[in-house]
C-alpha cells in the first residue's frame, strides 16, 4: 500500500462499505444467516471478491466507511460466520493502518465515518489480537491528543480547514460537530465500545465523562422541537437539526445509550430515553426523511428505533420502529430502483433526484439489513459498524 493511501487520499466516487460491493456483500450475508438454504452465501463471497479487488486496483485512502480500512472490517466481520480462512487476511489492512496512526495520526479527523473513531472500531472488530488493542489504544490517545479540556467538559473543534465546502458558509470560522457520523457522538460511542471490549478503559472513561458533560450542556431549550443541535460554535445559533442516524436526535440518543450500558450511567442512559422518546414522537414533515435509506432515512429510522426498544422496552421507540418501517415499505416502488427502493439526492439548485442506489448506507443493502434485523432472530451484529450496538 503506498503512502498516499497513509495519508488518506480517497478516491471521489468508490466507497467499497458505504456504497459499494463490501455494503452488499454485507447484506447477503445476513440474508444468509436469515435464509441458510437459498445459497445466499455465494453472493456474498462475490461481494467480497469485488470489494477486494476494488482496493486492489484503485487507491483508497482508510476511511471507515469509504476506504480500505472498511474492507478490512468486512473481512473480519465475516470470518466464521460465513468463511473460515487459514491466515488472517485483514493483516496488510492492519498493519497499513497502523503505520498511518503512527505517521499521519494527529491529522485525521476524530469522527466515526472518516477519522479515529471508525480506525477505532475497525480495531475493535479485530479484538483480541494483540496489534488490534494496541490499535485501538493509540486511538484513544489520539483522541486525548485532540480534545480540548475545559472544567471537566471535553470535546473537538473541527477548524475551518475541515468543514466540508457545502457548510463552508455557515461555518466558517469551524463548528463543533453534534452528529454521530461526523461528530462528537461518534467519538462518544466508540469510547464506549472500547470500554466494553476493555481497551484503555480508564482512559476511555476519564474522555468519554467529560465529553457526555460537555454534550449535555448543548441541549436546546426545553420547548424546542428537538433535544441537540446539529452544529455548535462561533456565529452558530444552535437550532434543531433532522431525524436521522446520521445527525439529530435518534443517533445521539443511540450513542448516549451505548455509552449508558457500556459505563454503568443509569443518568446517561435516562437522557437517551428522553432524546428518544421525543424524536419518536415526530413523524412526517418536521422529520426531513425524503426516502428509505439507513442514513437519513426511514429504514435507519426504524431499525434505531427497533435497538433502542430491544434496550430499554420502551413502548414509544417500538410504535416509532414499527411506523417507520412501514413508512420503509410504503417507499418501495416494485418494479423501480434497486428492489423498488430509490434514493433522494439533490442537485446545485436543490432539486430532488431520484437515483438507483444498491449501497448500504444509502441504499437498498442497508434498507434490506434494517429489515432482515426486524423480522429475523438473527443478531444484527452488523450495526456495530453504525454505532448501535457494541
Amino acid at each position: 500500500m503506498t503512502a498516499d493511501r497513509l495519508r488518506g487520499a480517497e478516491a471521489p466516487v468508490v466507497s467499497p462499505l458505504a456504497a459499494g460491493p463490501a455494503g452488499i456483500a454485507l447484506f447477503f450475508a445476513y440474508a444468509h444467516l436469515a435464509f441458510p438454504d437459498r445459497g445466499l452465501d455465494d453472493l456474498c463471497l462475490q461481494g467480497l471478491q469485488e470489494a477486494l479487488a476494488t482496493v486492489s486496483a484503485i487507491t483508497l485512502g482508510p476511511s471507515l466507511f469509504s476506504g480500505f480500512t472498511g474492507v478490512g472490517w468486512l473481512l473480519r466481520h465475516l470470518e466464521d460466520r460465513i468463511f473460515e480462512a487459514e491466515e488472517d487476511l485483514g493483516a496488510e489492512v492492519e498493519s497499513t493502518l497502523l503505520q498511518g496512526l503512527a505517521l499521519y495520526g494527529k491529522v485525521w479527523p476524530v469522527e466515526l465515518v472518516a477519522g479515529l473513531a471508525g480506525f477505532g472500531l475497525y480495531f475493535l472488530e479485530r479484538l483480541p489480537g494483540e496489534a488490534a488493542r494496541q490499535g485501538a489504544a493509540q486511538v484513544i490517545d489520539l483522541l486525548a491528543a485532540k480534545a480540548e479540556e475545559e472544567d471537566g467538559a471535553i470535546t473537538w473543534f473541527t477548524p475551518p480547514a475541515g468543514v466540508p465546502r457545502s457548510q463552508r458558509e455557515m461555518a466558517p470560522n469551524g463548528y463543533y460537530n453534534l452528529g454521530l457520523s461526523h461528530g462528537i457522538p461518534g467519538v462518544i460511542g466508540f469510547l464506549a465500545a472500547a470500554h466494553h471490549r476493555g481497551v484503555a478503559a480508564a482512559e476511555a472513561r476519564r474522555l468519554a465523562t467529560g465529553a457526555v458533560r460537555w454534550l449535555l450542556d448543548q441541549r436546546l431549550p426545553a420547548g424546542s422541537s428537538g433535544v441537540f443541535p446539529g452544529y455548535a460554535g462561533p456565529g452558530i445559533e444552535p437550532a434543531p437539526t433532522r431525524l436521522a442516524w446520521c445527525y439529530g436526535d435518534p443517533g445521539v440518543a443511540a450513542a448516549l445509550m451505548l455509552a449508558g450500558r457500556s459505563f454503568g450511567r443509569e443518568d446517561w442512559e435516562r437522557e437517551a430515553l428522553v432524546t428518544a422518546r421525543l424524536a419518536a414522537g415526530h413523524r412526517e414533515g418536521v422529520t426531513g426523511v425524503d426516502d428509505a435509506g439507513l442514513c437519513h432515512g426511514a429504514a435507519g429510522l426504524g431499525h434505531i428505533f427497533h435497538r433502542l426498544f430491544r434496550a430499554t422496552g420502551d413502548e414509544s421507540c417500538r410504535e416509532a420502529a414499527v411506523f417507520w418501517l412501514e413508512r420503509t415499505l410504503a417507499l418501495r416502488q416494485p418494479g423501480l430502483g434497486v428492489g423498488g427502493f430509490r434514493g433522494a439526492e439533490y442537485d446545485d439548485a436543490g432539486e430532488r433526484i431520484w437515483v438507483d442506489d444498491p449501497g448500504l448506507l444509502t441504499g437498498a443493502a442497508g434498507i434490506g439489513l434494517a429489515l432482515l434485523a426486524a423480522l429475523s432472530p438473527v443478531e444484527p451484529e452488523w450495526d456495530r459498524f453504525l454505532l448501535l450496538s457494541a
